[in-house]
């Protein structure tokens, strides 16, 4: 089931696997032993299946192990895998709030070491969307030097770093970055690493206006990610990035179709971050076109709300404002669309993602007032 996770391997083996080692632990009744092999499986569902079929797996896991002796390394061991879940899914909230309970070791206190720096690498990432960069740019920094030190090649490290600089607005190490997260993947010879480190390069050359090379990153990718890859969990992901890259190139109706599959695919998956990212790329393309109506518009934003809320992604919420804001300016509420922009200001100097609040600010002077 682990190798399914990571690599080439018929879904029906994962899943026969699974139906065996459920027989062998029940007649053994060892409770340790059934959480690792929930976990195990759940990672595997990740590939070809509803990531929240995964989620409800890995909390039954995570509940089975609590309450059994010698547990406590079974949930150490695989925090890890229970935050991608959690993440895939889009819970981020839900998923820290469920690994930090009372009683809970105190693995997000303190500095990173060599017993959590996976973890707390991948935390990371999900304490950015919630919109906490600083602490998230210092855990990742940590997690990377200690990969270093380890000579661990950790690839989604680097690609964690290129989201960071993607929510933060900073973005002077994202293209180093994104090519570290290439050559680390490549060390590992997997395709499930590939595939995300292709969608940071390509995160890193939209930041940098290299449309061309985001858009060969993405095509790179998406091969990687067809239904039974090892990488499939990660195709709205790379489609998501590729409307963003289309867009920026000027293909229009190209970036629109795309757009379109890449929130059918998360909404199937219940991709819930994704989706909202897709949707809010949607509302620029969907101006571009002249095809922004009124609706529609209110449609998506209504959509990304709701999936801020679901989420706990409170980082998406200024990006939501700066929408919001042009649509109250579409409709000649200059004032609404005034409290909008200064409201998404007001979030982007909060959470630190001072790119984006110098950007706003560059584009309304006002806002420095």
């Amino acid at each position: 089931m682990r190798v399914a996770t990571f690599y080439q391997l018929p879904f029906e083996e994962a899943e026969k696997a699974w139906l065996e080692a459920k027989e062998l632990v029940a007649m053994s009744q060892d409770k340790s032993a059934l959480a690792e092999l929930q976990v195990s499986y759940a990672m595997a569902q990740m590939r070809d299946s509803d990531a929240d079929g995964a989620v409800e797996n890995t909390t039954e896991a995570l509940r089975t192990a609590r309450s059994a002796q010698g547990g406590e390394a079974v949930e150490s061991r695989f925090r890890t895998s229970i935050l991608l879940a959690y993440f895939g899914s889009g819970r981020v909230q839900e998923g820290l709030a469920l690994l930090t309970e009372p009683g809970c070791a105190p693995w997000t206190e303190g500095e990173v070491n060599l017993e959590n720096f996976y973890s707390r690498g991948f935390r990371a990432l999900m304490i950015s969307y919630m919109g906490a960069l600083d602490e998230a740019h210092r855990d990742i920094q940590a997690a990377i030097e200690m990969a270093q030190q380890q000579q661990t090649p950790v690839s989604w490290f680097y690609g964690n770093l290129v989201e960071y600089c993607n929510l933060s607005g900073n973005t002077e190490v994202a293209l180093q970055a994104s090519r570290d997260a290439i050559s680390r993947a490549q060390e590992n010879q997997s395709n499930f690493f590939l595939a995300n480190a292709q969608r940071a390069v390509a995160i890193a050359n939209c930041l940098a206006n290299r449309w061309d090379d985001a858009i060969a990153a993405c095509e790179a990718a998406i091969p990687l990610t067809e239904k039974g890859t090892a990488a499939y969990q990660f195709r709205a992901a790379n489609l998501g990035v590729y409307t963003r890259a289309l867009l920026g190139a000027g293909r229009l109706e190209d970036a629109y179709k795309i757009g379109e599959q890449a929130i059918a695919e998360s909404q199937q998956r219940h991709a819930r971050i994704v989706e909202c990212q897709t949707r809010l790329t949607m509302l620029s393309v969907l101006r571009k076109l002249g095809k922004e109506n009124q609706a529609v518009t209110e449609q998506h934003l209504n959509a990304v709300k709701t999936l801020i809320s679901q989420t706990g992604a409170e980082m998406l919420t200024p990006f939501m404002l700066e929408e919001t804001a042009r649509l109250h300016w579409v409709k000649n509420q200059r004032a609404e669309a005034n409290a909008c922009l200064s409201k998404a200001h007001q979030l982007y100097v909060q959470y630190n993602a001072n790119g984006h609040a110098e950007r706003l600010q560059q584009q309304h002077p006002e806002l420095a007032a």
